[in-house]
């Protein structure tokens, strides 16, 4: 009898420990977010940059299609999408964007809902 009690007992004290310890445990940090000098170092890299705060802007596939007539067109072409937040004020982004990438071209930036 003793011994049916203490491993149902046994396996609810782990099961209480565990929970505790998960619940204390520190959450992941969340990611810093972006910056241009981010988006400037992605549009070294290829012709389209997705902020990942403005994913729902633009889809894998339409971002795909994009980078795609971009290259085919062999042109310095450069596409960045933006959200509307403080890291990316308006007033020089698109002179700034350009410095920061140190490439010449066109470029066009989608910020916020805005184009």
């Amino acid at each position: 009898m003793r011994k049916r009690l203490f491993v149902p007992l046994w396996a609810g004290l782990l099961l209480i420990l565990s929970a505790v310890v998960l619940a204390a445990a520190p959450a992941a940090p969340a990611a810093a977010p972006a910056t241009l000098d981010d988006a400037a170092r992605a549009l070294r890299q290829g012709p389209v940059y997705v902020d990942p705060a403005a994913a729902d802007q633009l889809t894998s596939s339409q971002r795909s299609a994009l980078e795609k007539k971009i290259k085919d067109a062999d042109k310095p072409v450069f596409v960045a999408v933006l959200p509307a937040t403080s890291a990316f004020p308006p007033d020089h982004l698109l002179q700034d964007l350009r410095s920061d990438t140190g490439v010449t071209g066109v470029y066009a930036v989608r910020l916020g809902n805005g184009f």
